[in-house]
Formats: C-alpha cells, structure tokens, sequence
C-alpha cells in the first residue's frame, strides 16, 4: 500500500478517536454537572425550612398548611406549588391561593377569601353565596351588609349552585343607591324581584341584561327621593315603571 494512503488512514482514525474522546468527556462532564445540580437541590441547605401563610379572617394558617401537604424538609425545588394551591382552594371560604417558593428554604401562601354577597337562610343556618352564584360555606347567621336571597327551597351545600351567576354578580356590583336599599334578592319564580328596604320590591323581569335594568332602577330611585314605592318593574330597562305606595 503506497505510505501516503497509509499514513492518513492512521490520521483519519487519529482524528475520529479524539472526536469520540471529546463527545465522551463532554457526556461526562454534563452528566456530572446533572448530578452535582440533583444533589444540591436535595441537600438540606436547600429543603422547606418554614411555610408562612398570609392571614385572613376566616381560614387559619394551620388549616392551609395541612391542606397544602407541604412538608418542612422536603426539597424546596420539588414541591408540587399547582397541585398546593389547588387543595388549598378546596378549603372553605379560600376563592384562591397563590403558592411560591421563596429560595433558600421557604413557601410562602398567600390566599384570597370569598366575599360573600348573598346568605340563604333555613333557621339559623346560614348558606353564604360568593359572587359566582355557589356557595362556599355554611355558618350560623347572616353576615353584617350581606343580603338574604329568598325563594331558594331547601338549604344548599358548599359546591352548589345557589342562584345564576348573573343574579349575585348583580348583587355584587349594585349601584350605590340601589345598594343602600336593597334588603333581599328573591327567586321564587326564576325572575329576580330586589326586596327593598321598608318595604316595595324592584322587579327586574328575565334574569338577562341585569346591569342596565340595576342602572335604570337606581336612576328611578334618585328621582324619587323620599317617595314611598310600592315597586319599580325595569322588565324593560329602557321603559322603567313605578308604582307609589
């Protein structure tokens, strides 16, 4: 064989060793860099040393924990924060929680709480009502500024539906004027009649364009102050009707 050919086939092969040496090293050093980065993030430099909660006034620390399941030693970086949050939203009162990893060695909760707009009443049961119309606790008696929604049948459990979302959003978001005087929601027959305060009632027709009929009954009641109404049907939003005592 002529020693040309010879010689850079030994070169060729020279030069795939040193790449398959390279490729190698390389495999080891990332291997070895995965593994220094495992361990670190399993040493106890780097585990849960303390959950901190943001206090409300309805849902204890200690009940977020537990339902967290998040336990002090356990590595920080592998805590499952999604799956947290979605147990800590199964606690009564919690509308949300926020879960977040605070390096080196905390969790850190933050929860949000329902705020109820409407109590369903059986004795001195109470059923509260968040603004997407399901209710998310029970309790004994109807908060302070809460309004009793009536015509509901039976007391209903955490979970369920109360009332259509459109009616507590109603609610939730009443004009000042109409706020001030709104004592109940009643809906016995599927059409929401606002129970005012001293008697008379808004009658809102389909429960459908709820925010202009709400808009329309409390321009009434600014023209008409100090007039005892006997009702005001906003059936039609852009034809109001009132009655006077």
């Amino acid at each position: 064989m002529d020693p040309r050919i010879e010689a850079r086939r030994l070169e060729v092969s020279r030069s795939a060793g040193r790449r398959r040496t390279r490729i190698v090293l390389g495999i080891g050093v990332v291997l070895a860099a995965i593994g220094a980065v495992w361990l670190a993030l399993r040493s106890p430099l780097l585990d849960v040393d303390a959950v901190r909660v943001s206090t409300t006034p309805h849902v204890p620390a200690e009940a977020v924990i537990v339902a967290s399941r998040v336990r002090s030693g356990e590595p920080l970086a592998f805590v499952d924060t999604g799956a947290a949050a979605r147990r800590i939203e199964a606690l009564p009162w919690v509308a949300a929680a926020e879960v977040r990893r605070e390096w080196p060695g905390t969790i850190r909760i933050a929860v949000t709480e329902h705020r109820p707009v409407l109590a369903v009443r059986d004795g001195r049961t109470v059923a509260l009502v968040a603004a997407d119309g399901r209710v998310f606790a029970r309790q004994a008696g109807i908060p302070a500024g809460v309004r009793e929604l009536r015509g509901v049948g039976r007391l209903p459990f955490p979970g369920e539906v109360a009332v259509a979302p459109a009616v507590a959003r109603l609610v939730a978001d009443l004009p000042p004027v109409l706020a001030a005087r709104t004592a109940a929601v009643d809906v016995a027959d599927g059409r929401p009649v606002l129970v005012l305060a001293g008697g008379g009632e808004v009658r809102l027709g389909a429960p459908e364009d709820l925010a202009a009929k709400a808009a329309a009954t409390a321009a009434v009641l600014r023209a008409s102050p100090g007039v005892c109404i006997r009702y005001v049907d906003v059936s039609a939003p852009d034809a109001p009707v009132r009655r006077e005592c």
